[in-house]
């Protein structure tokens, strides 16, 4: 099979999103639609051992998910992540498709604890009588996040208790951390999470920021640490790295994905300096159920290269 594709045109012509052309969604929120993008793709697909094999070029394309330039060896680095996930990528920082509102999945019972107090303008609305009156949210499992005077609310939880206004700078330093990543690496242990199934049955999740260097990394954990422990979410860094586990993956793991002969059939022949790579297992494609996807992306000068492989079987 041989394909072109352009996005200046069909995307907008047609209205399709992430789902209609088969990219894979780290949250399970409302359908996200593509951006805007200019540029065209050729691709090319053949049917090889058990499954497919996909190559494409990328041609004056920018602003679409998965293909901006971005540090090199993603596929490395995939590999290092811990096996036994169902989904994993490292991705360029300077996307925010994927890496919008890590907040989602990472602190789901923050958030929704947090609904309950915010006004709308991003800041918990103080009552009049602040000194004497106290408003808090209690989940249970996690604790309490209130705001006023919390004296006379201590009994409602046995559980950890934080002030909404220190609640939300956790939450945004982790958004701000996102946003001025270099790349973000994430793995998914389980079904992809959404924020009522994050907070009853969390899955074991994975988030590694790469941020400019080691002091932004210790500033960033730093800013975190109250909400993390919380949220239950492990922390910890390494060089300018700063890696947020929650669920089965809060623990300690053993084994990688590239023990993994699955994740090795699906990324066989990935470049080794691409700067996307992914990995998913199951889902479907042109009708077909997979056993696994992967791919990675390359800058060839001022396009991208693509190789997909489509496990079947």
């Amino acid at each position: 099979m041989l394909g072109w594709f352009d996005f200046g045109r069909d995307v907008r012509s047609y209205g399709l999103d992430a789902d209609d052309v088969g990219l894979p969604r780290l949250f399970d929120d409302p359908k996200h639609p593509l951006p805007a993008a200019n540029g065209r793709l050729l691709v090319g697909a053949r049917a090889e051992g058990g499954g497919m094999e996909v190559r494409g070029r990328l041609i004056g394309a920018h602003d679409l998910p998965y293909f901006a330039a971005g540090p090199p060896a993603a596929a490395g680095r995939l590999g290092q992540l811990p096996a036994g996930v169902t989904a994993a990528g490292v991705v360029p920082g300077n996307v925010g498709y994927l890496g919008a509102n890590p907040t989602q999945i990472l602190f789901p019972a923050a958030l929704l604890s947090m609904h309950g107090l915010l006004d709308g303008t991003g800041l918990p609305p103080l009552p009049s009588d602040a000194e004497s009156i106290g408003t808090a949210s209690v989940i249970p499992g996690y604790g309490t996040i209130y705001t006023g005077d919390m004296r006379g609310l201590v009994s409602m939880s046995d559980g950890p208790a934080i002030e909404a206004h220190e609640a939300q700078r956790n939450l945004d330093a982790v958004t701000q951390a996102a946003a001025g990543a270099k790349s973000v690496a994430y793995a998914i242990a389980g079904p992809q999470p959404s924020l009522s199934s994050g907070l009853m049955d969390p899955p074991g999740i994975l988030v590694d920021f790469e941020l400019a260097d080691a002091a932004a990394a210790a500033q960033t954990q730093a800013a975190t640490a109250r909400l993390a422990a919380w949220s239950h979410i492990a922390v910890t860094t390494r060089d300018a790295h700063i890696v947020m586990r929650t669920g089965p993956l809060a623990e300690s793991t053993t084994g990688v994905l590239a023990d993994d002969p699955l994740f090795r059939t699906a990324m066989t022949g990935a470049d080794p300096q691409a700067t996307a790579a992914l990995f998913h297992v199951g889902g479907e494609a042109f009708g077909i159920p997979l056993k696994a996807l992967g791919l990675s992306t390359t800058p060839d000068g001022a396009d991208t290269v693509m190789l997909a492989r489509l496990v079947i079987g």
